[in-house]
């Protein structure tokens, strides 16, 4: 391993250090290992990912320094990959990959007083899973799932989809409406996967993830994020 290397891979620690000092506002005295748990209890989602692979980063930079005191400075050396990692996880921690603009677009959305037909018709055809209701005042009112549209057609032995309206079929068969949440568009990926995480350790399923400029449901819909974007996201990130 040459000399530049060596240095690409002692500036990019260093550069991780400060900045784990920086997100916990901890001074020159605190250590790698507590720089990271201090990370991981503010749950910051980058570190609470990459928490053991900077670790063994971190092994690896004891023995280089280490081995340098002891003018034995060939014994320890970053291999290609290590340095690959830890300019990944560096660039991370500084810039990490945002939700606009992977996933700005047009939001469809209905009115509360729609025809539960025109909801059926439009998820049919854009095989959407979800779909924002809004009121006549543009207030969110909550999702309208396929799993809610399901429940009433189960329920009801006589229904004419052209008579009944998104807001019978919403108040009246949404099992769980605590089931989206908003985020802003300056949203990190990694905090994304971890609400998606969050839901799922309760035991609750996140129908969808809404975006606006600053995560306030009065603003306009910039973009949405179903389960089904996790592979995206993943892809994203690797």
């Amino acid at each position: 391993m040459d000399k530049s290397s060596l240095e690409k891979f002692e500036s990019c620690f260093n550069d991780i250090v400060n900045k784990l000092r920086s997100i916990t506002n901890s001074n020159q005295h605190v250590d790698f290992p507590a720089l990271i748990e201090k990370a991981k209890s503010l749950k910051n989602p980058i570190i609470n990912r990459y928490s053991s692979e900077l670790i063994e980063l971190n092994e690896l930079r004891n023995l280089i320094v280490h081995n340098k005191s002891n003018e034995r400075p060939d014994i320890a050396q970053p291999t290609k990959y290590a340095i690959n990692e830890i300019s990944k996880i560096l660039d991370l921690l500084i810039n990490p990959p945002k939700v606009i603009p992977l996933f700005q677009k047009d939001v469809f959305s209905l009115k509360y007083n729609d025809s539960i037909k025109e909801a059926v018709k439009i998820m049919c055809e854009k095989k959407y899973s979800q779909v924002p209701i809004y009121n006549n005042q543009e207030v969110y009112i909550g999702l309208l799932t396929s799993n809610t549209i399901a429940r009433w057609l189960g329920a009801e032995e006589i229904y004419d989809p052209s008579e009944t309206l998104i807001s019978y079929v919403f108040d009246n068969f949404t099992e769980d409406k605590d089931n989206y949440l908003f985020i802003s568009r300056n949203t990190s990926l990694f905090e994304v996967l971890e609400e998606f995480y969050t839901f799922q350790n309760k035991g609750k399923k996140l129908e969808a993830i809404l975006i606006t400029e600053n995560a306030k449901e009065k603003e306009s819909l910039l973009g949405i994020i179903t389960i089904y974007d996790l592979p995206r996201i993943y892809k994203k990130l690797e």
